[in-house]
């Protein structure tokens, strides 16, 4: 059996996005002089902030599915957003 499957490992920024960071912030942290795999790092260290949402929403009794689909949506959407793996 034959699997042609590509496996590529995600860019820095790509992680960073995944845990609700915008490119500016990856930008502003390339441009302050962090190293790639410190920006790695940080993504690994940070909390996914649209989960934090969803639960404070939940231990209040508010409804954020919207403002968090809007914010992923953002996400996906910017320039070198991840929409491009998303939207087939």
């Amino acid at each position: 059996m034959t699997n042609d499957l590509r496996i590529r490992k995600l860019t820095d920024g790509e992680n960073m996005r995944l845990m609700g960071f915008e490119q500016a912030d990856t930008e502003a942290m390339r441009e302050a002089g962090l190293s790639i795999s410190t920006i790695f790092h940080s993504a690994g260290d940070s909390i996914v902030t649209t989960d934090l949402v969803g639960i404070m929403g939940m231990l209040i009794g508010a409804d954020t599915t919207k403002s968090i689909d809007d914010y992923v949506d953002k996400l996906t959407h910017e320039k070198g957003g991840l929409g491009k793996y998303y939207d087939k």
